[in-house]
């Protein structure tokens, strides 16, 4: 169902990859929606695909083992892929990057400490 409340009608589900030339960004599990305006992808799906996405500055950057994969710019409130996104070097270049805390130890701050002046 669309966010109007229209249904719409599932014709297949299949594996996928975005592209040949990004075949690290793919997921199971894709609906074939012919009558569809156009193609949308599920956050929770790429991260279920070992992917990372981070929303920063009006982009969506999508990461794969802390690559940057692909750079896409928001227009109207959406995060359109096009061939040009997914080869998009210089916003590659620009991504930011994801650092693993997996490994941090998180220390309670201490009643009544004070910072240093």
């Amino acid at each position: 169902m669309t966010m109007s409340g229209d249904h719409v009608s599932i014709k297949g589900c299949s594996p996928a990859a975005l592209s040949k030339d990004c075949s690290d960004i793919g997921t199971d599990n894709v609906l074939y929606t012919p009558d569809s305006a156009m193609n949308l992808l599920s956050v929770s799906r790429l991260t279920e695909s070992d992917l990372d996405v981070l929303f920063c500055e009006g982009k969506a950057y999508i990461y794969k083992d802390g690559k940057p994969l692909m750079a896409v710019k928001a227009q109207n409130g959406l995060f359109p892929l096009t061939a040009d996104s997914m080869r998009d070097s210089a916003a590659l270049a620009s991504a930011p990057k994801i650092v693993d805390v997996s490994d941090l130890v998180l220390v309670p701050a201490v009643a009544g400490a004070t910072d240093a002046q």
